[in-house]
């Protein structure tokens, strides 16, 4: 779950806070008094939000918005923030937002998430950075058509065309009999391992003992299987789903070489689309692969 502002960060008469992820209205629920629940989504309200559950702690009153996932840019719930344009309101707001839960996004990070959930392809996401940064009529008007999906649909119809001329085609095999031998037998082997891959669950039957070659099938199956676990997180599950076994932040940060922050979103993610069982052991977050019943 990710927090920024969205708007240039010099003081004026506004300011726009975006926060968005599986735990957005989880966290946002800490800084007002109402019941986030009862707020309906794509509906504005005037709110007042604090730092904490005292009344004395009131940081600004704005209008708030709320995008419920799947319903949004980024494809999970969201909530925006127009507040006055103080620098240190600002601050306040996302320091209160880090403290429950949320961690400032990096550049990019919110069409990010968008591109992950399908909701962009990456075409569109160098159009929308093309439209921020256009500096004429014809850069904006370049940038909307990008935006319109009328580059992707163009290269999506040559794709097909390309397909349909490749399969027309009789491509003799380069692979000798002994080497198709092989790679039967590998399969086999993979086969015989029973990895039920027809859920988005781990099963008992996943062993612990993936050969590398494994792991990556695994993987790949999984990307296919389900469109919002990113490649580093597949990675990371393919190789640590052992029903049983605990997992933590900091085994996904150095298999991954990535931030902390990052592997606990990862993490987070994998929860939230039901791959482990998040719990709090002796203040320290533990991850369990999710057995089917």
């Amino acid at each position: 779950t990710i927090c920024a502002l969205a708007t240039p960060p010099y003081r004026s008469a506004l300011a726009l806070l975006r926060l968005s992820g599986p735990h957005a209205l989880e966290v946002f629920s800490h800084l007002i008094k109402k019941d986030i629940q009862k707020l309906e989504s794509n509906h504005a309200y005037l709110l007042k939000m604090y730092e904490n559950e005292n009344e004395d702690s009131l940081i600004d009153e704005g209008v708030v918005t709320i995008y419920r996932s799947p319903k949004s840019y980024t494809g999970f719930d969201l909530v925006e923030m127009s507040i006055h344009g103080s620098p240190l309101i600002i601050e306040m707001l996302l320091s209160t937002l880090v403290k429950y839960g949320a961690r400032r996004a990096e550049k990019g990070e919110f069409s990010a998430q968008a591109y992950y959930n399908k909701k962009i392809d990456l075409l569109k996401a160098e159009g929308i950075n093309d439209l921020i940064n256009a500096r004429s009529i014809r850069g904006v008007k370049i940038a909307n058509h990008t935006l319109k999906g009328k580059n992707s649909e163009e290269i999506s119809s040559l794709h097909d065309s390309l397909l349909s001329y490749v399969a027309s085609l009789e491509i003799p095999s380069l692979m000798d009999n002994s080497k198709q031998n092989k790679d039967d037998e590998r399969k086999n082997e993979v086969n015989n391992h029973e990895i039920n891959l027809s859920s988005s669950l781990a099963f008992s039957t996943i062993p612990s003992n993936l050969s590398e070659e494994e792991a990556v099938l695994f993987q790949k199956r999984l990307i296919e299987m389900q469109p919002l676990m990113s490649e580093s997180q597949a990675y990371f599950y393919a190789r640590h789903c052992t029903v049983g076994m605990n997992y933590t932040i900091a085994q996904f940060k150095k298999a991954l070489g990535c931030s902390y922050e990052t592997a606990r979103t990862s993490m987070d993610n994998l929860v939230y689309l039901g791959y482990y069982r998040k719990e709090n052991l002796k203040n320290k977050y533990i991850y369990t692969p999710i057995k089917k019943n």
